[in-house]
């Protein structure tokens, strides 16, 4: 690995919580930058989906949702994670934050925008993942 990319790395551990978009191309530079940035779960603390673009949010879905929050051991490092206005998801999604010791902050809020897509959500699911980080 790269002094180079150590020290992007290091930069960017020192702002923990930084832009989404950002770790993720930083991810997709090479397979071992991808293992480097998803391994490091101090970037992880922090999880803002609502400052990617409206598009972004429309995509995102329980099944990828839940296939991210496994891949970064979103259960171990994150404090929190806002999903503001992802209008795809039901509360599946977060079912990997189940029986976290660390998740301080869920933010769920959907906007008066949304209409109907506030109804489809999993209630069950959600109450159970919520329950469950609990002290």
């Amino acid at each position: 690995e790269s002094v180079l990319g150590k020290i992007i790395l290091i930069e960017f551990i020192g702002d923990a919580g930084s832009d989404l978009r950002t770790l993720l191309r930083l991810a997709a530079v090479s397979r071992s930058w991808s293992q480097r940035v998803y391994g490091e779960g101090a970037l992880w603390r922090r999880i803002d989906f609502s400052n990617t673009t409206p598009s972004s949010r429309d995509r995102l879905t329980d099944r990828l949702l839940l296939a991210f929050l496994r891949r970064i051991d979103a259960k171990a490092y994150t404090e929190e994670i806002c999903l503001r206005n992802c209008t795809r998801l039901t509360g599946r999604g977060i079912g990997p934050l189940r029986g976290s010791k660390v998740l301080r902050r869920v933010d769920l809020l959907f906007s008066p925008q949304q209409g109907s897509s506030a109804m489809d959500i999993d209630w069950e699911s959600l109450e159970r993942t919520l329950t469950s980080l609990r002290p």
